[in-house]
């Protein structure tokens, strides 16, 4: 018998989740943000300009460690969300 423990040693690293389309128009995206929000998940969006190009941005976070930031991109995922999991650099 071999047992597998996923062991999570940089605790002290900070993830979040990016839903992975930015939305050119914010109501979109706060639309987003109440769906997120009726299956528990806190949100916020973050407006940012490309190339000349408005966007908005939806994020969740901030997850303390790899694994808690990986159960809820998973969990998104069984609800049809695409989401990137990203460092946070101090």
């Amino acid at each position: 018998m071999i047992f597998f423990f996923f062991n999570d040693t940089a605790t002290t690293e900070i993830y979040t989740l990016s839903l992975h389309d930015a939305l050119p128009i914010s109501p979109d995206a706060e639309q987003m943000k109440a769906r997120l929000a009726l299956m528990g998940s806190i949100a916020t969006v973050q407006k940012v300009t490309v190339n000349g190009q408005t966007w908005h941005r939806v994020r969740i976070g901030p997850f303390k460690g790899a694994r808690k930031a990986d159960e809820k991109r998973r969990m998104l995922s069984d609800n049809n969300f695409d989401t990137l999991v990203m460092k946070v650099n101090p």
